[in-house]
């Protein structure tokens, strides 16, 4: 009897480069991640064809999708939370206008290609004072918790580059 398996069900046997994830192929957590980061794969589909894991039997497919969710997830907080280094001007010494196009340059060159690599997207509908009205859009527009951990990371890029006191509110409807 093989060692990985008990009766008819595969154990996730840890190995040295991540946990067997595609028993068919033999195929770890680890080059499912790698893959998923390095060739923006979304389904369980596109790791089939790239790596062949989740070709065979199929049971595997559920922890798969996991991996997907969790590296996408992963990176597009990541991403959100390091943008480009942009000198920040203090706020007492900015003016409005110059506020205005900071914001304006913030969200447009820096975090919109984040969220549209990642199948997402902003759009900026008015800046009246130190409040910035915009409409986000998720990767994963089932989800709410996505739209409000982008409007978070947003607000905390925003309050790092150009000012703290800097109200953000998302008015997608």
């Amino acid at each position: 009897m093989n060692s990985e398996k008990s009766g008819n069900k595969q154990s996730k046997k840890p190995s040295v480069d991540g946990t067997i994830i595609c028993h068919c192929f033999r195929v770890t957590d680890k080059v499912i991640e790698e893959a998923v980061r390095q060739h923006g794969l979304k389904t369980v589909q596109d790791v089939s064809q790239s790596i062949k894991a989740g070709g065979g039997c199929a049971t595997c497919r559920v922890d798969i999708e996991k991996i997907i969710e969790r590296v996408r997830t992963h990176s597009t907080q990541q991403a959100c939370a390091e943008p480009k280094k942009t000198e920040k001007i203090p706020s007492k010494k900015i003016s409005e206008s110059d506020r205005e196009t900071l914001i304006k340059k913030v969200l447009m060159e820096q975090i919109r290609p984040l969220l549209l690599a990642d199948d997402g997207d902003l759009e900026l509908v008015e800046i009246t004072g130190k409040t910035v009205r915009i409409k986000i859009w998720s990767s994963d527009p089932d989800n709410p918790k996505a739209e409000a951990t982008l409007l978070h990371s947003i607000t905390g890029i925003l309050h790092e580059l150009v000012d703290s006191d800097i109200i953000l509110e998302d008015v997608t409807s």
